[in-house]
């Protein structure tokens, strides 16, 4: 099966696996940075933990051939809806705004198909949450605002649905990983 990445080695696998699983790792045991700096403030680390999983998550969604590109025509980042609860409709409005920048390319893993068939659900949602958190977070070469709106279960949501895809695919190197890597996060 053809991807958008060069073959990723057993090392590779377990090196992106694992800043996954440091989700579960940091949301369960957070580090009380005060702890190590006085100055340093739980925010901190929550960003970037958050920003190493989402890009992580980006990554190997490429490797399904699932992308999130939230730019207009001149590669300018687009504004999307805000989810307000006391507005009826406001999460529907941003989760088809999200779809619409979602693409998948032209050797894309049935998956990725599969995902973006079925805009209510709430797996794809929170995903593609993380998607739009990979293109607005630090690490993003491309700038822009900042973005870490992303709650814990959504994003433990995300890398469950990326971490069922993978133990039901065939990609060289993965079988060669700990189990343990690929377990949902509970």
């Amino acid at each position: 099966m053809a991807t958008l990445v060069p073959a990723l080695t057993k090392s590779d696998w377990e090196h992106r696996l694992s800043i996954l699983q440091s989700w579960k790792y940091w949301h369960k045991n957070p580090i009380d940075p005060g702890r190590i700096d006085p100055n340093l403030d739980y925010r901190i680390t929550y960003n970037a933990v958050i920003d190493g999983c989402a890009i992580t998550v980006r990554a190997l969604c490429l490797c399904f051939g699932l992308s999130l590109k939230a730019v207009d025509g001149q590669g300018r980042l687009v504004s999307l809806p805000k989810t307000d609860q006391t507005i009826p409709g406001s999460s529907e409005a941003r989760h088809q705004a999200l779809l619409a920048c979602c693409k998948t390319n032209s050797v894309a893993h049935p998956f990725a198909a599969a995902f973006l068939a079925d805009p209510k659900d709430l797996q794809q949602l929170c995903l593609l949450e993380v998607l739009f958190l990979a293109n607005r977070c630090v690490a993003h070469p491309n700038g822009g605002d900042l973005y870490h709106e992303v709650s814990p279960e959504k994003m433990k949501s995300a890398i469950n649905t990326l971490l069922s895809w993978l133990r039901s695919s065939a990609f060289p190197g993965l079988a060669d990983v700990p189990q343990s890597l690929l377990d949902p996060l509970s």
